[in-house]
């Protein structure tokens, strides 16, 4: 009881002083006259570019609803958000990247980026050329390449949308260390053949690939020499290839994906050993096209059934055989109180804080589940689903939410 008092009033308590906060420091908001507003030193600018250079690190610039005909290069360390990614936006003119980041420690958030090339001309809708930085709930459509960065670590890539119309285009590109690519919905709507990928991974490693939905590309992953990198919790449906690893691709860790209706669900050419399941009784991922399964007995003899099919699924490989050693018996979901949208299945103090953080902090971590952490199952997310979280783990209170039913 004394850890749910403590617990519930750290809640309030950061639930108070960030929205406090957030109300002293929201100030003036773009308008017509005032297009491109530095909230931190209450300047107004006609163009974008211009807030940039006059800009401190740590600054934050705010856009009206409108497109901003100009391609920037930000080399300081701010903040640039748009009100929305369907309606403020920046048109480039085509003859170059429309956004470069050369600064480390940028975030860029709710915008629209057009205008970077075409079948036949390779620029990037955001190129990245330092570390530390975050571009999410942005929108980059018909571009030859939307986002790519090389060389550089911590990067964060989270709950974009990407899009096209294209027969060709690359959506994200990232090599270097220690990146995150989550939560992005990758649209090609082009009916021709598909030609294209939607996330390639170079030369990359600790990279953490998560809860992304890919539908209709020719490559959905496409792995190139990179080793030790997490691919886990997306929904790969109706392309060419689910994933591809190619060339020199070893101790990757690729789990508790969907599959679904691929051409050829994965595929590894010369690509060495790697995990395609996170043990029992966790579990690997879940093949549509697996006519193997039975789960009839346990992974651990413990119960039956598990949820785990009780053989093995084999990877289509040239090269080195590769295998998903617990393959599962049917889609994979987020379990209910499993905030942090890990495929653990654990809910503990981890989930709490991350919902904390989630609904009252600086929003730069991972996209939450939300039947996963609708504890109510209104639909929305509030303290209310904190305190039944809360309840549950210190009194062991059953949880009934949307992920429960």
């Amino acid at each position: 009881m004394r850890l749910f008092n403590f617990n519930k009033c750290f809640a309030v308590g950061v639930i108070f002083m960030l929205s406090c906060g957030g109300f002293m420091l929201s100030g003036q908001y773009p308008s017509p006259s005032c297009p491109v507003y530095n909230a931190t030193d209450s300047t107004c600018y006609q163009t974008i570019q211009a807030a940039i250079d006059a800009a401190s690190s740590g600054d934050l610039i705010k856009l009206y609803s409108t497109t901003f005909y100009e391609n920037i290069t930000i080399d300081v360390s701010i903040t640039l958000e748009g009100y929305h990614m369907f309606s403020t936006s920046i048109q480039g003119d085509c003859t170059e990247d429309v956004v470069t980041i050369t600064a480390a420690g940028v975030t860029i958030k709710s915008l629209g980026i057009l205008g970077c090339g075409n079948n036949n001309t390779v620029y990037h809708g955001i190129k990245i050329e330092s570390a530390n930085n975050t571009v999410v709930d942005t929108m980059i459509a018909e571009c030859y390449r939307g986002i790519y960065t090389s060389g550089y670590s911590g990067n964060i890539i989270r709950d974009n949308l990407i899009s096209t119309t294209w027969d060709y285009y690359e959506g994200i590109i990232v090599s270097g260390s220690n990146n995150k690519i989550y939560g992005n919905t990758f649209i090609r709507a082009a009916t021709e053949t598909r030609v294209g990928w939607a996330i390639i991974i170079l030369s990359a490693s600790n990279t953490d690939i998560y809860q992304n939905s890919i539908r209709n590309h020719e490559y959905a992953i496409y792995v190139f020499a990179a080793s030790n990198n997490n691919i886990f919790a997306n929904t790969i449906e109706d392309n060419d290839y689910g994933i591809y690893l190619f060339s020199t691709c070893e101790d990757n860790k690729i789990h508790h994906n969907n599959f679904l209706d691929n051409d050829i669900q994965a595929y590894t050419y010369y690509a060495g050993t790697n995990q395609w399941d996170n043990g029992c009784p966790s579990g690997g991922n879940y093949w549509d096209n697996n006519t193997n399964c039975t789960d009839v007995s346990d992974c651990n003899a413990q119960q039956s059934p598990d949820g785990i099919c009780d053989s093995s699924f084999s990877i289509p490989y040239d090269g080195t055989a590769n295998y998903d050693n617990y393959p599962l018996a049917a889609q994979w979901s987020p379990m209910c109180g499993n905030v942090d949208g890990s495929p653990d299945y654990a809910v503990n103090w981890d989930d709490y804080y991350y919902l904390i953080e989630y609904l009252y902090g600086d929003g730069l971590n991972a996209p939450v589940p939300p039947c996963a952490a609708d504890m109510n199952c209104t639909g929305t997310l509030t303290i209310a689903d904190v305190s039944i979280l809360v309840d549950h783990l210190n009194n062991g209170t059953p949880l009934t939410g949307c992920c429960c039913q």
